[in-house]
Formats: structure tokens, sequence, C-alpha cells
């Protein structure tokens, strides 16, 4: 999704007049990316569908105050997690929709459309007696990590494309062991259990 925003951006900062016909508004959860916030922390989907829900909220105002007449058509674009919950934060627009009487009552209007990369529609999920001892633990030790036996340590370079970025974030990245984001860090308790409520209320709106 990365890579996908940053090539449109750069698509609308080339054009000019008439062809710069949108603009791309990207949105970091807490603590991903590089906001603020607890770092690698996954939260269940009610909390990161607000998020989305308020960004889009700020963004469409501010385009507003800036001399347009009413918000314009937007739409939500996800790849992986995000896409399944671009997917459950469309679904809850599209139902405030058919149940408004106006556009303009609408609390986020003129959404027009969703667009998934691979979305995350579905994912291993443990018998119902282990996600419910997944969630208890998750709620007394939401920041820790998961045992090793549990949660597989993987060396973040394989998520970078080249060793040139390897070597630009490794002296900018101090979470973790030193030189890397994340390395040799386990999944927190928290994030396994927002990830399986994701992966399921993903599940039940495709059925």
């Amino acid at each position: 999704t990365k890579k996908l925003v940053e090539r449109l951006t750069t698509r609308y900062q080339a054009a000019n007049g008439e062809q710069r016909r949108f603009l791309v508004v990207s949105c970091d959860h807490a603590g991903c990316g590089y906001s603020e916030g607890r770092r690698c922390f996954v939260d269940g989907p009610a909390v990161m569908t607000a998020t989305m829900r308020r960004c889009v909220q700020t963004a469409l105002s501010q385009l507003v105050s800036m001399g347009l007449t009413s918000p314009p058509p937007w739409f939500l674009l996800g790849h992986s997690m995000s896409g399944g919950l671009s997917l459950l934060l469309s679904h809850q627009l599209q139902q405030e929709q058919a149940a408004s009487s106006s556009p303009t009552s609408l609390e986020v209007p003129s959404f027009s459309g969703c667009i998934t990369l691979a979305p995350l529609t579905s994912m291993s999920i443990p018998p119902a007696p282990i996600c419910t001892i997944l969630r208890m633990i998750a709620f007394i030790f939401p920041y820790h990590g998961m045992p090793s036996w549990i949660s597989g340590e993987m060396d973040n370079r394989e998520v970078w494309d080249n060793e040139v970025a390897v070597a630009w974030h490794m002296t900018r990245d101090v979470w973790g062991v030193p030189g890397g984001l994340g390395w040799a860090r386990a999944m927190r308790w928290g994030s396994a259990a927002g990830l399986v409520d994701i992966s399921l209320a993903v599940q039940v709106l495709l059925v």
C-alpha cells in the first residue's frame, strides 16, 4: 500500500491544472509507520476503523474549509490488514448511506467505494477455547510479547527492498534490538487478539 500511495502521490504532484483530479491522504494507525504510540500494537477492529473514520472526517473538513462547496467523492484504499479494515469501514458507511434520508446529513459524506489489494479476509483462527484464553491473556498483558515458541521471530531485513533501504532504516529505527525496527521481537498478546478479532469480523461480513 505504501508504494502505491507513493506512486499516486508522485503522479498527483507531477500533474497540473485539469489533470490534477485526485488527492491521496494516507493514515498511520497509532504506533504504526513512524507515528507515535505503542510500537507494533494491533488494536481491535472497532478502534482501528474509528481511527480511519476520524482521518477521513478531518481530511474532508479541511477540503471544505479550503473553499469546496461540498466534500468530493472519495474511496478507501487498503492492503492486507488495512484492506480488511477498509472492508469493515466501507460496510459501516454503506449502511449509514442506506439509512440516511439526505446525503448532507451523513457524518462522513460522499463515500464512493473501496479498493483493496490482497485484503485480510481470512486467517488461521485457533479453536474457540484457545481464542478465549488468548483474549484473557491479552486483556491482562496486552503489550507483552508472546513466547518465542508461540510466535516466531523474523529478521526484519526481509521486509525491505534492498541493502540500501536496510542500511537507511538501521540508522533511524531504534525499536527492538539496536539498529532494527522490531527486530527479534515476538508478536504482542494484544496484537494477536486484535488480528483474530479483525479476521473474524471480516469473515462474518463476507458470509
